[in-house]
């Protein structure tokens, strides 16, 4: 029996099985599922044995003799998440207008690669979205009767580690065994002055690396070691600080939140008055039980979805590759060195394994990898994605290229002397709207949505 048949089986009766049934996988008796018709055939030659411990294959591709007890424990780890998962899209669907749901999805993968690769940098979704669009409501709060879970506001660095009653939020969330911190709206941090932020940003670095040290002139803070999952929304203000939020790399993942029509948002809104709590308190519930399972594993990468995501890192590392300008005349001085995929490309590999964990799957699907390369796509700079994907479209005219981005005719002639700069495009001087378009063997087909 794989594992696949066995899920699939799960799928079918979410949370049904009894604990304790002897002879069945579901509650049904006369259950056509093949799986179930030769379980029951298995159990009436054999006694079970009590309680063996659960083994999987080196691959995780089958279950080796599992007893009812064992499949009771399966059905809840692959049934009750799938099931809460379908009710949870469906409720947020009906009550928020243009809900975002692979938002949702992203934050849930988040969280469950925090604690099922405890080894790797956590993955920090930050939900990019105008103001009052639902993005905090809908999303952020739902994580916040997380017993893990903590909500934060403004952020020092003196305010993480402190040095003297040790009641830093570092300290803090380590004394209380949480580490997943929410930021309802992280545009405030965007708000201090640029060394203020760059300092915040710099110590966030080390953080998301697993390490943070500071030094006082009383000497050495006991040094925080850990794994923290941060999830946050954010204005689209966040991308006028790129030189600030460059400092991360690849850390934050960003996921773009469109706003919904106003007429939808105004209806929705009004029939809401009186329920908001109720709205709230179903969807953490309904997290709760999507999380709540233990002895779920990661999904397996299949080998096409592999190379896919090496193609994806390829594209995300060349069209965030940046270049620094004369701060007079905003000449291109030089152009760094593009930064390194290694990060990227294990966030892009947890969040489909991790999407293929929480839909009960033991490998990964096309619908998981959409999610990575949707998250890839969010993360790059939206003018140069914009500019670059008419590029493909075979639009060359400088004019037009304007009006198709929705982007200033400087701007994006801007954008078009980076793309030369770092080998993406070339031109003849002179030579009004003259561009010729330099792909090589740069990726691109995932750029127009395609895998």
């Amino acid at each position: 029996m794989t594992t696949q048949e066995l899920l699939a089986c799960t799928d079918r009766y979410h949370g049904k099985s009894a604990e304790g049934a002897t002879g069945v996988i579901c509650t049904d008796p006369d259950c056509p599922a093949a799986p179930c018709v030769a379980w029951r055939a298995k159990q009436s030659e054999a006694a079970p044995v009590a309680n063996p411990p659960l083994q999987i294959d080196a691959v995780r591709t089958r279950i080796i003799a599992p007893t009812p007890a064992e499949v009771t424990e399966v059905t809840q780890s692959a049934g009750r998440g799938p099931s809460a998962l379908v009710q949870l899209k469906a409720d947020m669907e009906a009550n928020y207008s243009g809900f975002d749901w692979a938002a949702m999805e992203l934050c849930l993968a988040a969280i469950l690669a925090h604690y099922a690769a405890k080894e790797t940098q956590a993955i920090w979704p930050f939900i990019v979205g105008a103001p009052r669009t639902g993005k905090t409501e809908a999303v952020i709060r739902a994580f916040d009767a997380l017993p893990a879970a903590y909500s934060a506001g403004d952020l020092t660095p003196k305010a993480l580690m402190s040095a003297n009653d040790r009641k830093g939020l570092l300290q803090t969330l380590s004394e209380k065994g949480q580490s997943i911190v929410l930021f309802k709206d992280f545009t405030s941090m965007l708000g201090k002055r640029i060394e203020d932020a760059a300092e915040v940003m710099a110590v966030l670095r080390e953080i998301a690396d697993g390490n943070y040290a500071r030094w006082t002139g009383n000497g050495e803070v006991p040094p925080w070691q850990g794994k923290l999952t941060i999830i946050a929304g954010v204005t689209p203000q966040i991308e006028k600080h790129r030189a600030v939020i460059e400092v991360l790399g690849p850390r934050f993942l960003f996921i773009r939140w469109a706003t919904p029509p106003a007429r939808d948002v105004a209806r929705q809104a009004i029939l809401q008055i009186n329920h908001e709590m109720a709205i709230r308190e179903e969807s953490q519930r309904l997290v709760r039980a999507i999380l709540a399972p233990r002895g779920l594993h990661l999904a397996e990468l299949l080998p096409d979805h592999l190379e896919a995501i090496v193609n994806y890192c390829v594209g995300f590392t060349k069209l965030r590759q940046p270049v620094d300008r004369d701060f007079k005349h905003h000449y291109i001085e030089r152009v760094q060195d593009e930064e390194g995929a290694g990060a990227i490309a294990k966030h892009l590999n947890l969040i489909a394994r991790s999407r293929a964990a929480l839909w009960g799957r033991s490998v990964t699907n096309d619908e998981d990898l959409a999610l990575a390369r949707r998250v890839a796509m969010d993360a790059l700079p939206q003018g140069r994605l914009a500019v670059y994907r008419h590029l493909l479209a075979g639009v060359t005219d400088v004019p037009e290229l304007a009006v198709l981005s929705r982007i200033d005719f400087p701007a994006v002639r801007s954008i078009l002397t980076e793309f030369r700069a770092i080998g993406l495009v070339s031109w003849e001087d002179g030579v009004k709207g003259s561009l010729n378009l330099q792909v090589g063997d740069f990726p691109t087909q995932w750029l127009m949505g395609k895998t």
